[in-house]
């Protein structure tokens, strides 16, 4: 299956880098105390005084590396210091201090976490205290669902550029990269902030995973100049991984057949099939096909899931019906020699397409057989696939009401599949069963089912039964919606409804978006049959004559077209 969009579906996957990452973190927040001057002038003075004394006391018994004996005295004086601390330096000096300690005894560590948490929530706006307590907190601890939320809490503080990399690190631990719907918060700000800190003691390869995943992250958030910026400064390596990314990119976002070269470089089948996928993109059809010819099992170490996509694609892209019916066949034969296969999207819904170029009893012989011996079980998501597809060949030698009671059923077996109501709401539709319809409408609002395919629906439903202000509030709303521009169905039904308004031009404008958008040749040909009828309503003869022969070059069948030209013709 020719796939497109990939590359704002990458999860942002800093995991390759974190290690690398968090040892500088960690690190730099430790130096950061350790570097930090015993100032204190923010205190009182009387508290100073106090606070003073006590570490000129710490210090005269701690020239010397600890000894293990010292450590309950020297911890009990840091005690009477921490309550003699006022300001963010004073803190800052004591845990220094109790930070030495920690290095020598797993108590003392346990008094370094608990101690520098304190001093994080005495001043909760400190940047610099917020560092010491996560590497303190990070110190010898595995992070857990109990203490990420403070990790997370200290990260939200940091904002200075010398401890962007450590807030960063802190993300990174608790799973803010884990998708791009979580890394879009500050990930691009840290990662933009600690690049330039980080980079330097990185490989090149690392350095250049750190820029792809800043680049996903303004891909997500609209940025494509500044993607594109940053993907330039990726060096030309072999990495699979970065060559995988870069192909992606030019495909989503540049030239198809560039990207097609980049992943030719990468030089393995599945890069050799995103490969023909591209060159297809770019209007390459005969060297797509070649490839895919390549791939079609001749050699015996492709993969099966290769093997499929490949006669798939041959399948959907054959310029003859016989050509067509050969690949699937070979699809279908595929998996009754090797049943590993029928986990494969390309195998099911070829096996599918295939069904529908026989006869009705061949193809239920064929999917009674896939039922019973080819179905894995306990796989809802492949058995809902196989088992609406037998429902459709069995229904097309059924009654409706039978076809219609055994629909409930199947809905009843997969309850929240979104597929199989769809499906279930076209045939209601399409047979005029509005109160089947209702209810089904109802159940998938109770089951949390979404889609614009609902709205479209339950339009089409208002348009039958004389809602016709409902439905095209219920039309207008999926088209307003960005994420819906596919629906040519909506933009279609609008126009019907406008044009039985007596408003030709209207009508004529949402005709024409939904031609724009329609892909199927026999629906753009009844499309381009009703924009012939509202330019003859306006006047508009050539055009409208125009519109006639473009349906019928779209679909030479359309003989409703064909009597609306000769009409017209015989004026």
């Amino acid at each position: 299956m020719i796939r497109k969009g990939r590359v704002l579906r990458f999860s942002v996957k800093l995991a390759v880098i974190t290690g690398v990452l968090l040892s500088l973190f960690i690190s730099a927040a430790l130096i950061f105390l350790s570097l930090r001057p015993d100032r204190n002038y923010l205190d009182s003075t009387a508290t100073r005084d106090v606070f003073h004394r006590l570490l000129r006391d710490y210090d005269l018994i701690a020239k010397s590396p600890p000894d293990p004996e010292q450590l309950d005295t020297l911890s009990a004086l840091l005690d009477k210091m921490e309550r003699s601390t006022q300001g963010v330096e004073s803190w800052l000096s004591l845990l220094k201090r109790r930070r030495v300690l920690a290095g020598v005894s797993p108590r003392m560590l346990l008094r370094y976490q608990a101690s520098s948490s304190r001093a994080a929530e005495a001043f909760p706006w400190s940047e610099p205290l917020a560092a010491v307590a996560t590497a303190a907190l990070l110190q010898g601890t595995a992070v857990t669902a109990e203490n990420a939320g403070t990790l997370r809490a200290y990260a939200a503080l940091i904002n200075e550029t010398s401890l962007c990399p450590l807030a960063l690190g802190i993300s990174i631990l608790v799973g803010d990269f884990n998708s791009p719907a979580l890394a879009q918060g500050r990930g691009e700000v840290l990662l933009g902030a600690a690049l330039p800190l980080v980079r330097p003691g990185m490989s090149r390869n690392q350095g250049d995973r750190f820029i792809a995943n800043l680049a996903i992250l303004r891909l997500l958030k609209g940025d494509y100049r500044g993607a594109e910026a940053q993907i330039l400064g990726i060096s030309w390596t072999e990495t699979p991984e970065l060559l995988n990314f870069l192909g992606e990119y030019q495909y989503d976002f540049g030239d198809p057949l560039q990207a097609a070269a980049i992943f030719n470089r990468a030089a393995d089948e599945k890069t050799l099939l995103r490969s023909a996928d591209a060159l297809w993109l770019g209007g390459k059809n005969g060297s797509a096909r070649n490839i895919w010819l390549t791939l079609n099992g001749q050699n015996a170490a492709v993969e099966p899931e290769i093997r499929l996509r490949s006669l798939y694609n041959l399948a959907i892209s054959a310029p003859s019906l016989e050509e067509r019916q050969k690949w699937l066949g070979l699809l279908a034969a595929d998996g009754q020699k090797n049943p590993a296969v029928v986990r494969e999207p390309s195998y099911l819904y070829g096996l599918a397409a295939y069904t529908r170029t026989l006869a009705p009893y061949e193809a239920l012989a064929l999917l009674n057989t896939w039922e019973t011996e080819g179905i894995p079980e306990n796989v809802p998501e492949i058995e809902a696939i196989g088992d609406l597809e037998i429902l459709r060949r069995r229904g097309e030698l059924w009654t409706v009401d039978r076809t219609v009671a055994e629909t409930w059923l199947l809905l009843g077996r997969y309850p929240r599949d979104n597929r199989l109501y769809q499906w279930a709401a076209w045939y209601f539709s399409r047979q005029r069963r509005y109160g089947e319809l209702e209810v089904l409408i109802k159940t998938a609002g109770y089951r949390d089912i979404r889609g614009p395919w609902l709205d479209l629906i339950a339009g089409l439903r208002d348009m039958e039964t004389g809602g016709l202000d409902r439905a095209e509030e219920r039309l207008r709303a999926i088209t307003l919606d960005p994420a819906n521009r596919s629906v040519w169905q909506a933009e279609a039904n609008l126009g019907l409804i406008l044009e039985s308004r007596h408003a030709p031009y209207p009508a004529l404008e949402q005709y024409e978006i939904a031609a724009a958008q329609v892909q199927d040749k026999r629906a753009a040909s009844r499309l381009q049959l009703r924009i012939a009828g509202c330019l003859r309503t306006l006047g508009r003869t050539e055009d409208c004559r125009r519109a006639l022969h473009y349906s019928l070059d779209l679909n030479p069948d359309n003989l409703a077209a064909r009597l609306e030209l000769r009409r017209l013709e015989g004026q």
